[in-house]
């Protein structure tokens, strides 16, 4: 059926109907459907089949272009197997129906100022940072940040006053994490609060929307979730005890460089977000926000500690 001249509402409710039809598992059985979030990238629904209910994301239209969905899915199965996401039942080009998580709310950054949360939050990270297994693509925020760049010398956006500083750390930082060695794992990318989901009944913490998942190193994801959360020195801290069962200083250097990087990186991105986004969102307000935190985060004068601390192979107290 032709979807020309039909609103967004239509066409949604075609796409979701044609992906139930593709899920042989489902024919002839009671299926209902709600759509549960809107999204910005994906359209997300709650369906209903004999009782059992599945979150289901259709996966928005051009998205293929910027996502790798082989990826994503693979990612997606991984967290499930390792016990820090919900199980994918069925995956197509089209999108992905999973378990839906019965009892789960959706986290906020406040959340994780409760020790609790952020102990299982860290949990589950390290649930699926460890499962074995990988994905075929690899790489590093310093990837990000140099594609970005190029992007933003490429259209002439704006580009930060002191963009020679911060040029200048992102490559002290690389080389000392190289020295360090790249700590691979299957990253989810984007640990913000409300892609962790929480079970008081069940005191678990599950991680979803693996989209953006790819092999990275293990600090990205807490770089991100740390500077996302707006945590204090004590957060950090508790950061990095719940995740290894104990205070490890280079992992806590380690921690400080990266909440950098993910700055610098997600500043960049709202730049080349602002020059071809069609979004209603202030991008540029978002970067001046990363820009400004990234500079108090380098007048820290532990930060030239930190570059060597992790630039050494051996232990450092």
């Amino acid at each position: 059926m032709a979807k020309e001249g039909l609103t967004d509402r239509e066409i949604n409710l075609l796409d979701v109907q044609a992906y139930i039809a593709s899920i042989d598992d489902w024919k002839g059985k009671d299926v209902k459907y709600e759509q549960y979030i809107a999204g910005i990238t994906n359209v997300n629904w709650k369906v209903t089949v004999d009782g059992d209910v599945y979150f289901v994301k259709i996966y928005g239209k051009g998205t293929e272009e910027f996502m790798n969905r082989e990826v994503s899915q693979a990612c997606s199965r991984i967290a499930a197997e390792s016990g820090a996401g919900p199980r994918v039942a069925y995956a197509t080009p089209k999108g992905e129906a999973f378990d839906w998580l019965h009892g789960y709310v959706t986290m906020d950054t406040v959340d994780f100022w409760d020790p609790v949360k952020l102990r299982e939050g860290m949990k589950g990270l390290r649930k699926a940072h460890d499962y074995p297994g990988e994905v075929p693509v690899k790489e590093t925020v310093f990837d990000q940040i140099r594609t970005l760049y190029n992007f933003m010398l490429d259209k002439k956006t704006m580009l930060p006053e002191d963009i020679d500083k911060i040029n200048y750390y992102r490559k002290r930082i690389e080389d000392a994490v190289l020295k360090d060695g790249i700590k691979w794992k299957v990253c989810e990318n984007d640990t913000l609060a409300y892609n962790f989901m929480w079970s008081d009944e069940k005191q678990d913490m599950q991680i979803v929307d693996w989209e953006t998942g790819s092999m990275n190193d293990y600090g990205m994801d807490m770089g991100t979730f740390g500077s996302a959360m707006m945590f204090y020195e004590d957060q950090d801290r508790l950061m990095i005890e719940y995740y290894w069962g104990e205070f490890i200083p280079k992992e806590f250097a380690r921690l400080k460089l990266y909440k950098m990087m993910a700055d610098v990186k997600w500043g960049f991105w709202a730049l080349a977000q602002n020059w071809k986004s069609t979004l209603r969102f202030d991008f540029g307000t978002y970067h001046n926000w990363k820009m400004h935190r990234l500079r108090t985060y380098w007048d820290d004068p532990r930060v030239e500690h930190w570059i060597k601390v992790l630039g050494t192979r051996d232990p450092v107290d």
